[in-house]
Formats: C-alpha cells, structure tokens, sequence
C-alpha cells in the first residue's frame, strides 16, 4: 500500500479551511475503518471514535422521512473530512492553495445513482480496473467511494470528466459534482469489506477525447476476445449462465460490451434473454437489462472485426 504513505489534508468538518496533515493508511486504515480496535488515550484515534458513532446515527436513518435530509446534513457536519487529491494550505473558496498533489482522484457513487443495484457488485466492478487502490462505503452506508491512481495529477479535471464519460457508457452512473477539484472532500467512514489494491497502475490517457466525440479512448473490458462466429456468442453466454452474486454487474458489461463488438444487433436479445432467465438475476432484472442495452451499444461502436 505504497500510495497509503501520501499525506493529505484532514479537516475536523466541512466548514473547517484549515487542515492538519494525515497519511491516507491514517485516515482510512484506523478505527474509523476497522470500529472493532479502540486505542484510547490517543488524540487522533479519539476523533475518530466520535466519528463512529456519528455514522452509526447516520447510518441508521429512516430515507422515507420528510427529515431525512436535514438530519443527514446535521450529520455529516459532525464527521472529519480528508481531501484525497492532495495536501492544501487552505481550501476556503476562491482561496485554494496547494501544497502538492497526491495523484488521487475521488470517484462517488450516490444512492440516488446506483440504488438498483447490488452495491457489493458495483464495489467489484469498479475495483476491477487496474487503476483503482481503494472501493468502501460512503459515510451513509448506501453509496460508495473509489480511489484512483493518475499519471498526471495536474490534468485533475481532465482526468475526472474522462473517466466519468467512460463509466455512464458502462451503465454506471457516478457524482459528477465529486473529484474534480483538488479541494473536493471526502467524509470519514468505515467499511468491513474495503478493498485495497497496494500496487494500482496508474491510469495514463494519451488523447483527452472531446466533448462531442462519442467514441471511447479507454475501456474496462479491455480483455475482449477475438472473433465474430458462434464460438464467441456461446462461450460469452455461458458466463452469464455462471454468474454469481458478487460478480453479476461485472459479468454482464463484459459480456455485452465483447459480443456488441460483433455489430449484430439481434445479439442484444440472447443477452437480454440469459438474464431474465437466470434466478441469480431475480429482482433486479430490469436493472441489468438495461445495464446489458447501454454497454451492448458501447460496444459496437468499437467492432471487433
């Protein structure tokens, strides 16, 4: 966990502008992601203690009441917040100042974008690419976080909007107001099932496509097969078939994505058919079918043939 040796900004709540420095394995690797170890006595574990309990509260919220939202917001005023893309001097507005770049990006994961979805799915899915170091729970419990490695942290912006563009086509619909700006926070939270990736490869994008170009410089399932005869469609198929809990979201995009490279249309159909067919696939069908449509389409504009 090279990356975790990277000091940030530390912010004891939203509204604080002055940060104190902290080690990313600090900030996410102590009590506030691992409550079952106390180590009392000790200051900056202290903090996070009251962290804890401030997302116990929040977490335990009822989405349906009329106060939902206020009393979440009361909430997340109370948490310590980091700052992932970097170390700041000051973050208070129009008067950013930066000490360095950590060459982090912040990717969010919003209830409202991904709530049909089984989130430990989309944990993995996400995780998978080569370039991420970190996947755990928003403070809320009901969103997630990554963490991405970039070759060039002073292209933030660029970087985030690229990888944004690229994750919609894949059907996953990230906060796009989060990770483009070095002063973007991050509140602390925990997650048991976190997962740390120690050596990521940074993400290098040669060419930064343009807003109206359509077509994808970088793309996930960057293992498809070659090859456009009904070998291909079967053994692809078959993966549907085997998919199971944990690795259904994966499994479909690159599924669609690879036979949507074949530029035959009605192929869209076997896929649709495979999951609606599949009890593994029970009550989230319509979520995956559209998931399968959106990539199938990504796909065939990068033909294998």
């Amino acid at each position: 966990m090279n990356w975790g040796n990277i000091c940030v900004s530390i912010y004891n709540n939203h509204l604080d502008n002055k940060g104190q420095l902290m080690t990313l394995r600090e900030i996410l690797l102590t009590q506030v992601a691992m409550p079952h170890y106390v180590w009392a006595g000790h200051l900056e574990k202290q903090i996070r203690v009251i962290d804890i309990e401030t997302i116990m509260q929040l977490r335990a919220l009822d989405r349906t009441s009329p106060d939902f939202e206020r009393k979440k917001s009361e909430l997340k005023s109370l948490l310590h917040a980091f700052t992932p893309a970097g170390l700041l001097e000051s973050k208070a507005k129009g008067k950013v100042k930066e000490i360095y770049r950590s060459g982090l990006l912040q990717l969010d994961f919003d209830y409202k974008g991904i709530n049909e979805y089984d989130i430990e799915d989309l944990k993995k899915a996400v995780f998978d690419l080569p370039f991420i170091c970190f996947c755990g729970l928003s403070a809320s419990g009901d969103g997630f976080y990554a963490l991405a490695r970039i070759a060039e942290p002073e292209k933030l912006l660029e970087y985030a909007e690229h990888i944004f563009e690229v994750l919609k086509e894949e059907g996953i619909q990230p906060d796009e107001s989060k990770g483009k700006k070095v002063e973007n926070l991050r509140y602390l939270s925990y997650d048991c099932n976190m997962l740390i990736k120690d050596n990521p490869v940074p993400l290098k994008v040669r060419r930064f496509r343009r807003k109206e170009n359509p077509n994808q410089d970088f793309h996930f399932a960057s293992n498809r097969q070659n090859g456009n005869g009904d070998g291909l469609i079967n053994s692809q198929l078959e993966l549907l078939r085997r998919s199971a809990k944990g690795e259904r979201f994966n499994t479909v995009r690159k599924v669609a994505f690879t036979l949507g490279g074949l530029g035959n249309s009605s192929i869209l159909d076997l896929i649709k058919n495979e999951i609606a067919n599949n009890p593994v696939f029970a009550g989230e069908i319509s979520s995956f079918l559209k998931t399968a449509e959106d990539v199938f389409k990504a796909g065939m504009k990068k033909p294998l043939v």
